[in-house]
């Protein structure tokens, strides 16, 4: 409950736009530009990022969720890679586009 005794709204980012979820972590990012060059398993991610493979686990699920990469299973193993290389380009303009200063207002 929020403070005045309403009840707290969720914003609905998240379950509807996933993929902002999924960039809003810097370590996706990067397993993100990590699975881009190749297809990688769960252990090689979890060893190049220096975490648990439970937690890479974790972090591909969202990326899957997002629709970012694809995984695709062989034998026992499972490996994971970028679902379209356009993907990393949207992703690089977004970040040169936020450290564009904004413009200041004239007038003001």
């Amino acid at each position: 409950m929020a403070v005045d005794g309403r009840k707290k709204r969720r914003c609905p980012g998240k379950e509807k736009y996933p993929v902002f979820s999924a960039f809003s972590c810097p370590r996706r990012l990067d397993i993100l530009k990590y699975v881009a060059k190749k297809k990688r398993s769960v252990g090689e991610i979890a060893k190049f990022a220096e975490i648990d493979i439970s937690v890479a686990s974790r972090h591909l699920k969202m990326l899957r969720t997002a629709g970012v990469v694809v995984q695709e299973r062989v034998g026992n193993s499972i490996f994971y890679s970028e679902k379209d290389p356009k993907i990393l380009d949207v992703l690089k303009e977004l970040i040169r586009l936020s450290r564009l200063k904004p413009k200041k207002i004239k007038g003001k």
